[in-house]
């Protein structure tokens, strides 16, 4: 996204916190860093919302919301518990929170939560709710990791769960190719087709 490579960098040594978290660009002809910029603790999701990167930061839940023109943190959204995924809707932002088992949407102007859904109960998701996200161009998809086992589509006129679609084995990374969507089994080392029709 806007002409660059953007890595995010979580700080952790060993699973340690070990120091603060980074985004690294990288400029893809030179093959090079380009600037570094500090965001949130333990980094995971980024993306790209209209003018501006949105990253994703697990250990403090907040977004950090970066300028790619200057390479500045420019805003910060509050999430919740765990943010570990963002989706952009082409409306909203949408994040995964993993230790709190939800879904936020978040207005990417005022960084202000407008939709929260709780994809699995407190109590089984401290350690293993959600985790990847994908806008497929209708709707958002949400692979609720170890614990759910499941992928739930979720319209985002309406903000509401639709679907829910069993996978088994740890569904965790997900993707769409315009058509259908691919969802990663993370303990069986497999891949899950699922027919959007």
């Amino acid at each position: 996204a806007f002409g660059a490579m953007w890595v995010v960098n979580t700080g952790r040594i060993n699973g340690v916190v070990a120091g603060p978290g980074t985004v690294s660009r990288i400029d893809p002809v030179t093959n090079t860093v380009s600037a570094t910029i500090t965001v949130g603790s333990v980094p995971f999701g980024i993306t790209a919302v209209r003018d501006r990167i949105w990253v994703a930061n697990f250990g403090s839940n907040t977004a950090s919301v970066l300028d790619p023109g200057t390479n500045q943190v420019v805003g910060e959204a509050g999430t919740g518990i765990g943010p570990w995924s963002l989706a952009f809707d082409g409306v909203g932002v949408w994040v995964t929170n993993r230790s709190a088992g939800s879904a936020w949407r978040i207005d990417p102007l005022s960084f202000v939560p407008t939709q929260k859904i709780q994809l699995l109960p407190a109590t089984s998701s401290a350690i293993g709710g959600p985790v990847d996200a994908v806008f497929d161009g209708t709707n958002v998809w949400v692979a609720t990791g170890e614990n759910g086992n499941s992928v739930v589509r979720i319209d985002p006129k309406s903000a509401l769960p639709t679907a829910t679609i069993p996978i088994s084995n740890y569904p965790h990374g997900i993707a769409s190719d315009g058509h259908n969507v691919w969802v990663t089994e993370y303990s069986a080392g497999g891949v899950a087709e699922i027919s959007v029709g």
